[in-house]
């Protein structure tokens, strides 16, 4: 299942589960249009964009369309620079019903923290 971004945002370099954490080590393409944007000379991933990243590691890892239903305790707490942290770690701590995913996401890379957020998706057939 693709998602909007998965094509040439970002592409998952590796992937592993512990238990119900899902850690991805993804890279950002720098090149990518979103980037002139939000800011020309001074590149920040957009909030946003980090949010659909997960969405879509989430619906690649289910293989199954997912509706964010409420996400709470959203904290951006240093900016992705594209050019400085071209990769970083999504892991994301996971409960599934057969209907709902509740997550908890850490976006880090060593002991940079950029986002943390917890959100409630529902699974859509």
């Amino acid at each position: 299942m693709k998602g909007l971004l998965l094509k040439d945002f970002f592409e998952i370099v590796n992937q592993e589960e512990v238990e119900k954490t899902l850690n991805s080590t993804i890279k950002l393409n720098v090149n990518h249009q979103i980037f002139e944007g939000h800011f020309p000379n001074k590149p920040i991933t957009p909030g946003v964009c980090l949010m659909q990243i997960v969405k879509e590691i989430l619906m690649k890892k289910t293989q199954k369309s997912l509706l964010m239903v409420e996400s709470s305790n959203i904290k951006f707490l240093n900016p992705v620079n594209p050019y400085e942290n071209e990769t970083v770690i999504i892991s994301i701590n996971h409960s599934t019903t057969s209907t709902h995913i509740v997550v908890g996401v850490t976006i880090y890379r060593d002991t940079n923290i950029f986002c943390k957020f917890q959100a409630h998706y529902h699974i859509n057939d």
